[in-house]
């Protein structure tokens, strides 16, 4: 891969799509260990381009699983295993693909990262420039008002580059204490400053199913169940005390 301007804003763009591809990947099957190798290659290349670091060597190309003429498939990129052995093998395969997708978004957070903080670099000086032109301005236009303005007649000045203006912040309302304005409200009779808001308690309909039943429109069934596979992951446990 050719070297990378540090400063191409692309960078951190890109590798978001690689993860989106691998993603996509995942859902209609199980991802080519190929692709997943120069998926990370180049997600590698491209932090290392950002950064200046050293770019890490390219995952060994796992061999590629095939499951023979006699696997039976659901749709053209969907293998379904025949044995026991071939399900714990999608499961690890499973595993690979979710744990290079985690080293993507890890490579695609540390990108944004850095672009985020060379920018937020660059920045810095500029918006404190803003700053104070237009405190400048403002004391400027404070002290020609009448003349910017017509006399009070207009709130808005073309200076040709653009325009000054004065606007008015709309109002707001405070309040102390909640509970006692509230019952400062119901006190004083003035309850249409009070807003109730009515809403079924999905909790208590849960709670008594045979009663909820009986009220029109609510239905109290299962959701269904999901399918998950749950791949073997070791942690790292922490050192004896």
């Amino acid at each position: 891969m050719s070297p990378r301007d540090p400063s191409d804003p692309t960078i951190g763009e890109e590798i978001a799509f690689q993860v989106i591809q691998i993603a996509e990947a995942q859902r209609r099957g199980h991802p080519s260990p190929a692709a997943l190798a120069r998926f990370h290659a180049r997600a590698h290349a491209n932090l290392a381009a950002l950064t200046g670091a050293a770019p890490t060597p390219d995952l060994q190309t796992l061999k590629e699983t095939s499951h023979g003429p006699q696997s039976k498939t659901l749709g053209v990129n969907l293998p379904v295993p025949q044995s026991r052995d071939e399900a714990a093998t999608a499961v690890r395969e499973i595993g690979v693909a979710n744990r290079e997708v985690a080293r993507l978004e890890a490579d695609m957070n540390d990108a944004i990262s850095a672009l985020r903080a060379k920018a937020e670099e660059a920045a810095a000086p500029l918006r404190s420039r803003v700053a104070v032109l237009t405190e400048g301005l403002k004391v400027w236009a404070e002290a020609n008002r009448d003349a910017l303005t017509n006399g009070g007649k207009t709130k808005t000045a073309d200076l040709g580059a653009g325009k000054v203006m004065w606007r008015l912040r709309p109002p707001s309302v405070r309040i102390a204490s909640v509970e006692r304005c509230i019952e400062a409200i119901k006190s004083l009779g003035l309850t249409s400053f009070l807003r109730v808001k009515e809403e079924v308690n999905k909790d208590a309909l849960l709670a008594d199913p045979d009663k909820a039943r009986s009220i029109a429109g609510v239905s109290i069934g299962s959701e269904g169940e999901d399918f998950v596979v749950e791949p073997f992951e070791a942690e790292i446990s922490g050192a004896p005390v």
